[in-house]
């Protein structure tokens, strides 16, 4: 029996969630922005006209308010009971003076600037734009192995439950092929470089395997990255998204909406829905695309391109 890590999800929340904060501060204390949606609900099209913000950040915002219970579901974004009482002008328990202390972070003020323009930040963590394909995401790569370990588990289950023999780890990491291995199971995982993952992908593998990967960029590249799949990949061969998704109608889940917000300041990406993914999917001419649980805040999109795998 492996060791109790119960509490696994709480720790990797930690860094994920770390500019959820900063983003909600920048919203509703320097730009007002639940004053504005309640004196107007507009659709998320409306508030980027409106208010000059570029559509990506404002999606990932949205995204996190909707999680937090403070803009309503639905295309119209509408403040909550909740908001309304504490985050809009007049609120009776207005609580964004308190907030300002808070808003004056580097990381807040960023924010702001990423709200009107798109442009992802400094990752003041490293001192370097740790865009994926920039020369230090391959520094980036190598520390995110703790992680692939700490999540990979429920993923080599997957893969002992598809009729598969050979597997291109888009991901780039060598983790997965060493949990295949402590499995004993009949797989080969073959990384792909890092410095490829722009390039045509080779043949020869029956699922091409996506961790991680699709939420560091925008939608345009992340379609690309599935169209070089489909095409490497033999009739009847598996792709494997596994990642942080957010639900159908981007509601949540609250620490994947927080973990967004993350990617929104360090990458040209952010967390895709399972509807998203399974857009981008059939669009590429995968079929039977289906979503699985795979570890703690994560799951996995499976598709399938259509015909039959011949040895």
């Amino acid at each position: 029996m492996g060791p109790d890590v119960t509490g696994m999800a709480d720790l990797l929340r930690v860094r994920d969630g770390n500019y959820a904060g900063d983003l909600l501060l920048a919203a509703v204390v320097r730009l007002d922005l639940l004053s504005v949606l309640n004196d107007d609900p507009p659709t998320l099209e409306e508030l980027c006209e409106r208010n000059g913000l570029a559509y990506r950040p404002a999606d990932v915002l949205c995204t996190l308010l909707r999680a937090m219970g403070l803009v309503e579901p639905g295309p119209v974004l509408r403040p909550t009971e909740l908001a309304r009482a504490c985050l809009v002008r007049g609120a009776p328990f207005d609580l964004r003076p308190y907030l300002a202390s808070g808003a004056s972070r580097p990381t807040c003020l960023e924010q702001v600037t990423l709200l009107r323009t798109g442009q992802p930040a400094a990752w003041t963590g490293g001192g370097v734009g740790v865009w994926p394909h920039d020369p230090a995401f391959g520094e980036f790569l190598s520390g995110a192995q703790a992680r692939f370990r700490a999540v990979g588990p429920p993923l080599v289950d997957l893969l002992a439950d598809l009729p598969v023999t050979a597997v291109l780890d888009v991901s780039g990491s060598d983790v997965f092929a060493k949990l295949i291995a402590e499995r004993d199971l009949d797989v080969i995982v073959d990384p792909l470089q890092p410095n490829n993952l722009l390039s045509d992908y080779p043949e020869g593998y029956d699922v091409h395997l996506l961790s991680h990967v699709l939420h560091c960029w925008s939608e345009r590249q992340a379609r690309r990255i599935i169209g070089r799949c489909y095409d490497a990949l033999p009739p009847g061969g598996w792709i494997i998204d596994h990642d942080t998704h957010l639900n159908a109608d981007k509601t949540g889940p609250l620490p994947v909406a927080q973990y967004s917000a993350l990617l929104l300041y360090a990458t040209e990406g952010q967390c895709w829905s399972v509807a998203e993914v399974a857009g981008f999917l059939t669009d590429a001419g995968f079929i039977d695309v289906h979503e699985r649980p795979c570890g703690p805040d994560r799951t996995a999109v499976i598709a399938r391109k259509p015909g039959h795998h011949r040895p």
